[in-house]
């Protein structure tokens, strides 16, 4: 019974060895920045108010929290982490519109011409739409991120199949190595209470385990195997899909990486 709760172990650990990597934003926070004298480096619930900056309150899943203040953190070449502090957390939103912090600026140093003629900001800036804390995207974005859209969906569209099919083949492979083990004819000993006076030597018992394992180990890499093959097909399908995709579908992609989310 303990060999093959080993076996049932083995198995086990191999197939949660399989998962899909997660995907992070990487970037480094390089200083605090003032985006304008107008607001010094810190921008209060007032001066949100008066500007019509962010929003009043910010949802992170599951909880709806009410803001306090923000401060912005300059990322060299590529946008801003804005820091908003709320009911003592930190919520992080990350912009990397590389043009994000003049535009900021320009916001809230000519705001009362901006509140006049939205539109005229909007253009001049190349505004295409705002993000769920109300914040612009712009077309200088939309564009950078359209590269970045499409090598994610087909990284995404190529990884996938090689999990499913990685996992499927260890999951074939460790029943079928499962059933070799457990149907291999044993000695038997009445001398003995191991299974019912059923036993291996040590030499078979590694045998039929390094059977099972290969058996395990071939199927996987079968699996593997279909899995790059579709993945690759679906890869390229993808990346022509995602090269052609509407602004709309790439401003909801940008959407979605400014989600708010409390630092740990």
């Amino acid at each position: 019974m303990k060999r093959t709760v080993s076996i049932l172990v083995l198995y086990s650990f191999l197939l949660n060895c399989t998962f899909a990597p997660k995907y992070d934003i990487q970037y480094e926070v390089k200083r605090r920045v003032t985006v304008s004298e107008r607001v010094g480096d810190t921008i209060d619930s007032e001066e949100r108010e008066h500007f019509g900056l962010f929003l009043p309150e910010i949802y992170v899943r599951p909880m709806t929290y009410k803001f306090e203040s923000a401060a912005i953190y300059a990322i060299p070449g590529s946008g801003y982490e804005l820091r908003l502090s709320a009911a003592s957390k930190t919520i992080l939103v990350v912009n990397k519109d590389p043009r994000g912090i003049d535009i900021l600026t320009d916001y809230i140093d000519n705001y009362e011409s901006v509140a006049e003629s939205r539109e005229d900001f909007e253009k001049k800036w190349g505004v295409v739409g705002y993000d769920n804390l109300g914040l612009f995207i712009t077309t200088s974005e939309l564009e950078i991120t359209r590269e970045y859209f499409v090598a994610e969906r087909s990284r995404s569209a190529r990884r996938d199949p090689l999990i499913w099919g990685t996992t499927a083949g260890l999951c074939v492979g460790g029943a079928v190595g499962l059933a070799i083990f457990l149907n291999t004819e044993r000695e038997y000993d009445m001398n003995t209470n191991d299974d019912f006076g059923c036993f291996y030597s040590g030499a078979e018992e590694t045998a039929i385990l390094g059977v099972a394992a290969c058996v395990s180990g071939g199927f996987s890499l079968v699996g593997l195997a279909i899995g790059a093959v579709i993945g690759h097909a679906r890869g390229k399908a993808m990346e022509s899909k995602a090269a052609n995709a509407e602004d709309s579908e790439i401003i909801d992609f940008i959407k979605e990486q400014r989600m708010p989310r409390i630092l740990d």
